[in-house]
């Protein structure tokens, strides 16, 4: 993987019965940060079901 390339990292809460929580953490800069959204909402909440995502973007694409 090219250490240059952009990661943003971002969570949704997908905890639901009839329908998704749907919060979402936004994107951020550090998985750190991503880790830390969800141990601040699983314990709001008690959801504690999360889909992940992390876009990518080449060096090559914004330089």
């Amino acid at each position: 993987m090219d250490p240059m390339t952009l990661h943003t990292p971002e969570a949704v809460c997908v905890t639901g019965e009839d329908h998704d929580c749907g919060a979402t953490s936004d994107e951020l800069h550090a998985e750190a940060e991503l880790t830390r959204w969800i141990a601040e909402h699983c314990p709001q909440t008690g959801h504690d079901f999360y889909h992940r995502t992390t876009l990518c973007a080449e060096s090559s694409a914004w330089q």
